[in-house]
């Protein structure tokens, strides 16, 4: 998990890569949730900082769920909507409903309106100087040549991370596949079966409507956007009023792909959000943990470092990611989940899991 990528180029790799001095000059290729967190926080002390995003348009493609997890005080940019219930339903081969169970989660998990979201991150980044670029599809060799004067390259390009589609390395990733749909919910509901490492779920949106999806962490029977279709026909969906709009889907990286920083041409390259695979294993979240890496990634350059190791980087994570894994194992074990889920147990863990304050100076929203 923690190995080194091997590339054809060998460019030098630094798991702990200090510098003399504060970078001044930033390249950043992504302009989602963890690259543009990563240009406002960069623009407290760069006087040139330049994002790159190969889309038309910042906030689209909309790819995933839009669930934010409320943990270590990261607050989004704008009002989402609180969900205090996730339903468990697990299935048996027939899919038919075997047992069930609700976790009270007290708003723990906040849907956002990620384009809105997006969107008014790029304004604030745009307000403080911040150049950026839409449609503008770039390579790291091609930006370690032509801003060879830069001190840092922030590859947030999302999975595959653009370090991997040039260098090779590529890790193992969940693929999902979503349903937009007008009939609305008010709270989070997932399938688990026995022949499916993943869940198939039904998340409400940030104002009306809800995404029906499916995810596997594994390679699936069936092609993800039939097995979807298959889940809602058998579980009686379309029935409930749950039809297609639109679909979506994506890939998530969920693997670290360490080491975060690294060095091209001279240039120090750091990797945040997804392409550093900080997504987590049991629901697939990453916003939160973009946002707090692209924090800590600027808190140890603004500081005279860049000190993104392995413990580094997940240490004020460390307990979710824990009680994460502790879920990841659970929804493979059905007789636990449902011993646990039943008697209220999975609540507490929740709360522990979210219920943790920030260990940085510069964790609170800009």
């Amino acid at each position: 998990m923690w190995g080194f990528i091997e590339c054809f180029k060998k460019p030098k790799r630094c798991d702990s890569a200090n510098v003399k001095e504060v970078p001044n000059k930033v390249v950043i290729i992504g302009g989602g949730v963890a690259g543009l967190e990563a240009a406002i926080n960069f623009s407290e002390f760069c006087d040139h900082i330049v994002v790159f995003e190969e889309h038309e348009e910042i906030g689209r493609p909309l790819q995933c769920a839009e669930g934010w997890i409320h943990f270590t005080g990261v607050k989004p940019y704008i009002n989402g909507r609180r969900v205090n219930e996730v339903d468990v339903i697990i299935l048996d081969r027939k899919c038919n409903h075997k047992t069930s169970f609700s976790i009270k989660i007290n708003g723990s998990v906040e849907i956002i309106n990620r384009p809105k979201t997006e969107k008014k991150m790029a304004k604030m980044a745009e307000d403080r100087g911040v150049r950026i670029f839409t449609g503008s599809k770039v390579t790291l060799l091609g930006l370690a040549k032509q801003f060879s004067d830069y001190d840092l390259i922030v590859d947030a390009s999302g999975y595959p991370s653009q370090w991997c589609r040039e260098f090779g390395g590529k890790k193992p990733y969940a693929p999902a596949v979503q349903a937009m749909c007008e009939k609305d919910t008010d709270k989070i509901t997932m399938f688990l079966h026995p022949e499916l490492d993943g869940y198939f779920w039904i998340f409400p949106m940030a104002d009306s409507g809800s995404k029906v999806g499916v995810v596997s962490f594994t390679k699936p029977r069936v092609p993800l956007r039939k097995l979807l279709d298959e889940m809602m026909k058998m579980t009686g969906l379309y029935d409930e009023g749950f039809e297609p709009t639109s679909y979506t889907g994506g890939l998530i990286g969920c693997y670290r792909n360490s080491p975060f920083v690294r060095e091209l041409n001279g240039i120090k390259v750091a990797l945040v959000g997804d392409a550093a695979g900080i997504a987590d294993t049991f629901a697939g979240e990453g916003m939160t943990k973009a946002v707090i890496f692209s924090r800590v990634l600027a808190r140890c350059a603004r500081e005279g470092g860049f000190m993104i190791t392995r413990g580094n980087t997940t240490g004020m994570m460390r307990g979710h990611y824990f009680l994460v894994s502790v879920f990841a194992y659970l929804r493979k074990n059905f007789t636990l989940l449902n011993l646990f889920g039943k008697s209220g147990i999975l609540g507490v863990v929740n709360r522990l899991s979210v219920n943790r304050e920030p260990r940085i100076d510069n964790m609170k929203k800009k």
